[in-house]
């Protein structure tokens, strides 16, 4: 299980690799792909209590994921409100459609929740990558971010079966422990600080941001953690080796980039 699960990292970290020094359109391109894998296994999730769509909302996913892009890199915010209009009519008519009103405020929150969650988590990472100020140029702070989130769940994942004893969220996740979310927040830091070593950026602020990340690293893990336990499921999907689907691999970042480019973009 170890090996399968570090083999398709590495597979996979070579391919995001190079996929970010592509250029952001092909970056663009690729999580808009991943929303609606990720779309695909929410409606997955909840297949057997909710009326949702099997091919809109991965569709829906992959538009509001552009659209928040541009609502933040090109002032257009307009699009996005309107389509997520859009959705909610849309959502309305299929339902009145299909089962009249029975569920009818149930299915359009979820689908808003659906494209907000994934999508809107998501967007925030191609415009971490575009992030250019005193600290962080290039790629650097999407950099900062990945790593943020890698290094979390790595040290919390080894330090957890070493020392874990108390749980941290026993009713939602109970193999989670303190133990583990200090020591995912301990190598964060420890990478970070590595990190902007070598690349000469170092600066105090560069403490605070890591663990703030972190720990929202860990909250966003167990969201998805009570989002599968309300679906009565173990893993979101298979389709990665070892890490069992997209948001099994991507929960913690869907919350991890919009609070980074909040505090990179407008507080730093």
């Amino acid at each position: 299980m170890l090996k399968e699960r570090v083999t398709s990292a590495i597979l996979g970290l070579i391919l995001l690799i190079l996929i970010i020094y592509a250029g952001t359109i092909p970056f663009l391109i690729f999580l808009a792909i991943l929303a609606a894998l990720a779309g695909r296994e929410f409606v997955d999730f909840f297949n057997n209590k909710l009326y949702l769509d099997e091919y809109t909302i991965p569709v829906f996913s992959s538009i509001t994921l552009i659209l928040f892009y541009r609502a933040f890199n090109y002032a257009q915010i307009e699009n996005l409100l309107l389509f997520i209009l859009f959705v909610i009519v849309y959502t309305f008519a299929i339902n009145i459609k299909s089962c009249g009103y029975e569920n009818i405020l149930d299915n359009v929150g979820n689908r808003i929740f659906c494209l907000l969650y994934i999508a809107g988590g998501l967007s925030f990472l191609v415009l971490l990558k575009e992030v250019n100020n005193s600290i962080f140029v290039n790629d650097q702070a999407l950099w900062l971010v990945l790593l943020v989130a890698w290094a979390t769940d790595i040290g919390a994942y080894f330090i957890g079966i070493k020392f874990g004893r108390r749980p941290l969220a026993p009713v939602i996740s109970p193999n989670k422990s303190i133990m583990g979310a200090i020591g995912g927040v301990s190598f964060a830091i420890i990478i970070i600080l590595l990190y902007s070593l070598y690349l000469d950026i170092f600066s105090l602020l560069i403490i605070p941001l890591t663990i703030v990340l972190s720990l929202a690293a860990i909250f966003g893990d167990l969201m998805e953690s009570a989002l599968k336990r309300d679906a009565n499921i173990k893993d979101s999907g298979e389709i990665l080796p070892g890490h069992g689907g997209i948001l099994d691999r991507f929960d913690s970042l869907l919350l991890v980039a919009p609070v980074a480019f909040l505090l990179i973009n407008y507080l730093i």
